[in-house]
């Protein structure tokens, strides 16, 4: 199975965990992150870290109403990936980061669908090489 974000591979127990970010508490500003471990597969890792996520957003935690696609990537998605690359990975990894935001930035989330991100997919496909576009 390819790499997955959140999940890792425990060196010490050849155990897999996933750790997630659900946001920021509203009173304190602090992150709340949750690791859950001990699942004998990735996929069993990824599965919780899936279901995490939903249960989370299902009680309210994680909203996405009224935010846009820029605010998004700036407070909460950016800080959140360069804590968890090392500062190469998320120095290569900006400008594809800036193209989102160029394209989607003042979206709100909700509004953004699945044919506004294939439409954007395709015209990649014609501006760019195949394995630059897959990339981003």
């Amino acid at each position: 199975m390819a790499k997955l974000t959140g999940i890792y591979k425990d060196k010490k127990t050849g155990k897999w965990y996933y750790s997630v970010s659900l946001g920021f508490d509203t009173i304190t500003g602090k992150r709340i992150r949750k690791v859950r471990r001990g699942f004998n597969s990735q996929k069993e890792a990824y599965e919780a870290k899936t279901t995490e996520l939903k249960i989370a957003q299902d009680m309210g935690q994680i909203t996405n109403s009224g935010l846009d696609y820029d605010s998004y990537m700036e407070k909460l998605f950016l800080p959140d990936y360069k804590s968890g690359v090392q500062i190469t990975t998320y120095e290569a990894r900006l400008p594809v980061f800036k193209k989102l935001i160029n394209q989607f930035g003042k979206k709100k989330i909700d509004n953004i669908s699945n044919i506004d991100i294939q439409i954007w997919k395709n015209s990649l496909t014609e501006k760019f090489s195949q394995n630059y576009a897959r990339m981003v």
